[in-house]
């Protein structure tokens, strides 16, 4: 649950 949302918000918010 922590991999796929995690990697989700790391990745928008190095891209924001």
């Amino acid at each position: 649950m922590t991999s796929s949302l995690g990697n989700a918000i790391s990745t928008r918010r190095v891209v924001k």
